[in-house]
């Protein structure tokens, strides 16, 4: 039966749904309120809808279905935590969500997607999560990839570039250290003192960017430092985490960052320190010049909407690591900028000391010129590049953008046709299994009636048996082990009794006769409905030839019987080849002193097995059955005497025929043979129940082949 799902079930998940595939149509299209929508999303995913299932779930279910459908409230809620607060290894822990989505939670979704009706609530929480996947998946492919593309792009070209500068200014840098090498009296020349502190100033703050830098990468990537340093562009390349977040150096509070070695703070305390420092050394008329030609200012800077942001938190806060590392580099190249337009003001403070001074100076002067007008040339190279690249990136994330919104029309498309088509198949079931309800039913009636019928069948059946009291009345050593493989059955057992005052049509009247009891088992041809048929005209056929034409020789009995069983069924123009194995016996009864009984007996197919002395003996019958046969000759009648005590068995082919035992075999007479042998000692219920109880263990599971008559009968 099907489970209605609660409203607030319902509410919650679309709302969810709608919030995060808005949420992330808005990211990937860059529109403003993506954030807000997505957030309002996960909300209502993780704390309204999620609850709700889980509330309103069947309580019946095993407990390893609770166990993980808490594990994915847990791994969700956990790994956006860590995502939306930028904690360490908070991408780590989304990944695992997103392995874990994909390859977990949504073969298991699909799975019970096509396995539950669509109104189910089952059913409905896997639209939800395929609703979230999709939207995290999509998002992420459209946001990544072409800022994964933009990131290295850009760190790889302008790492080249400010690679190139710093080693420019490097070699700048060196050959005014030289120019001031020039200078006599070098000890008490103040401006060759000031070099002096610059270099070590800056070789200091130089030192510390590159620790700092290494130390970055280090941590990041799981290397050592000094191979961290020794790192080559494309090496760096190769191994760079893109989507990195180096928190680390601001630190997880949002209000206070993080302070102490190789922190923001830190790292911002020697830049102030060496700007300071260092544009001090030169003369108090150049000093705004000099620092409004240096990058390196690190004052607080103010937003659109007014408010102030550090710049540790500008450059190190929510930063991937290519990104800082670049800043890093940068930061480099402007203390090495620094040092150099500092060394020129000195230098040109030192003009007027010496002639030779002042035509090397020029000389270099000239060369710095040239080099500066160089750099200026390579620097609107390098702004058209970036321009140009900036324009590519652009138009890659447009395309990108554009490639993500097709993806993803075509997604809701499928997942729309795929839900029609569920429901439609959901329906299409309902209505199958309707019907076949109906059908079922009709056919439970049809069944019940036609089982009523055969039940009925059966009493009427029963009524031309002759009862067990009577058998054991005139045979009072004998048992019968009858087991129709239907209802009704093919085999039936037969007796007649035939008293001394017996009148029969055309005779006279006999008296002082001994009792004679005729019994027989016989094998109709069929089991089931058409058997018990056959089974109604040949016992019928039998009571005539003994009531109606007085006939008690067995052998003249089967023979009148085929002629009435043949007249029968030729009466209805139709040729009928239906007709009895039988195996039967009549018993003289004697007087009390006599020590043999006399007994003739003669069968159809079916012999006579008898025991005396414990020897079992077998007498075959005739091969013809009762019926019509080609080349039919008169039945055999056998007569012999056998001493008191002795006993007789008629029986069917059903017992011997049944398959069962371990290799799934006939029984076999053989085994029959032996079995009789093995009880006949034993009194006659008891050997009536072992009987009994050996054809059940060697059917087993299988079915019964036909039906079992077996009759025995103790002289």
């Amino acid at each position: 039966m099907e489970k209605k799902i609660p409203s607030s079930v319902l509410v919650s998940g679309w709302l969810a749904a709608a919030f995060l595939s808005i949420g992330t149509l808005f990211k990937v299209m860059h529109w403003p309120g993506a954030s807000l929508l997505l957030i309002f999303g996960t909300v209502s995913f993780l704390l309204f809808y999620l609850p709700l299932w889980f509330i309103h779930e069947n309580k019946k279910g095993k407990m390893i279905a609770v166990i993980y459908r808490l594990f994915i409230v847990f791994l969700t809620s956990l790994a956006f935590l860590f995502k939306t607060m930028h904690w360490p290894f908070g991408g780590v822990l989304f990944n695992i969500w997103i392995f874990t989505s994909l390859f977990i939670i949504l073969p298991i979704s699909l799975v019970q997607l096509f396995r539950s009706g669509t109104r189910t609530v089952a059913q409905f929480h896997i639209i939800m999560v395929l609703f979230l996947l999709g939207s995290l998946v999509i998002g992420g492919i459209g946001s990544s990839a072409s800022r994964m593309i933009g990131i290295a792009n850009s760190f790889s070209k302008n790492t080249e570039q400010t690679e190139s500068s710093v080693s420019r200014l490097q070699l700048k840098n060196k050959q005014l250290y030289e120019a001031f090498e020039q200078i006599p009296d070098k000890s008490t020349n103040v401006h060759y003192q000031k070099a002096m502190k610059l270099k070590s100033l800056t070789d200091t703050a130089a030192s510390y960017v590159k620790k700092f830098r290494r130390h970055i990468i280090s941590v990041n990537e799981g290397i050592a430092e000094a191979q961290a340093d020794s790192l080559s562009q494309s090496e760096m390349n190769n191994l760079l985490s893109y989507e990195a977040i180096t928190n680390e150096i601001w630190g997880i509070d949002e209000s206070r960052p993080r302070s102490g070695r190789y922190s923001g703070l830190e790292l911002k305390s020697v830049i102030d320190r060496y700007r300071d420092s260092s544009i001090n050394l030169v003369s108090e008329e150049s000093r705004n010049i000099i620092r409004a030609g240096i990058n390196l200012d690190t004052e607080p800077v103010m937003d659109d909407e007014g408010e102030n942001h550090g710049w540790v938190e500008i450059n190190f806060r929510y930063v991937t690591l290519p990104v800082i590392l670049l800043t890093l580099k940068n930061t480099e190249l402007e203390i090495k900028n620094a040092e150099s337009q500092i060394l020129a003001d000195l230098l040109n403070s030192t003009k007027a000391s010496t002639n030779n001074l002042a035509s090397k100076v020029a000389e270099l002067g000239t060369k710095l010129e040239n080099q500066k007008k160089e750099k200026e040339i390579q620097d609107l190279k390098n702004q058209q590049e970036l321009s140009q690249l900036t324009l590519e990136s652009r138009r890659a994330q447009v395309d990108s953008a554009n490639k993500v919104i097709v993806i993803f029309v075509i997604g809701m498309l499928i997942s729309i046709v795929m839900i029609f088509f569920v429901i439609r198949s959901n329906m299409l079931r309902k209505q199958t299994n309707l019907e076949l309800k109906q059908q079922k039913h009709i056919i439970e009636e049809k069944n019940k009636e036609i089982t009523d019928s055969i039940t009925y069948a059966k009493r009427l059946q029963e009524a031309i048996l002759p009862s067990v009291e009577s058998v054991k009345q005139h045979l009072p050593g004998s048992f019968v082990l009858y087991k129709p493989k239907d209802i009704v059955a093919g085999d039936f057992y037969w007796m007649e009794v035939v008293g001394s005052s017996l009148n029969v049509k055309g005779s006279e009247p006999t008296t002082n006769k001994p009792e004679l009891i005729l019994i027989a088992a016989a094998d109709c041809t069929g089991h089931g409905v058409p058997g018990a048929m056959v089974s109604v005209v040949c016992s019928n056929a039998l009571h005539r030839t003994v009531k109606e034409f007085g006939i008690t020789d067995p052998g003249k009995i089967l023979d009148k019987t085929r002629e009435l069983v043949i007249e029968t069924f030729e009466r209805s123009g139709a040729e009928v080849k239906d007709g009895m194995d039988i195996s039967m016996v009549s018993i003289q009864g004697s007087g009390q002193n006599s020590k043999e009984v006399s007994v003739k007996w003669s069968g159809a197919n079916n012999p006579l097995w008898y025991i005396e002395n414990g020897e079992l003996k077998e007498i075959t019958a005739n091969k013809q059955p009762i019926g019509k046969f080609d080349g039919a000759k008169n039945f055999v009648t056998h007569e012999f005497q056998l001493l008191k005590g002795s006993t007789l068995f008629l029986f069917t082919d059903g017992y011997a025929d049944q398959f069962g035992g371990p290799k799934g075999k006939k029984f076999k007479y053989k085994q029959l043979h032996e079995l009789i042998l093995s009880v006949v000692d034993k009194p006659e219920e008891e050997q009536k129940n072992i009987l009994d109880q050996r054809f059940e263990e060697w059917r087993g599971v299988n079915e019964q082949v036909d039906d079992v008559c077996v009759i025995g009968i103790k002289l």
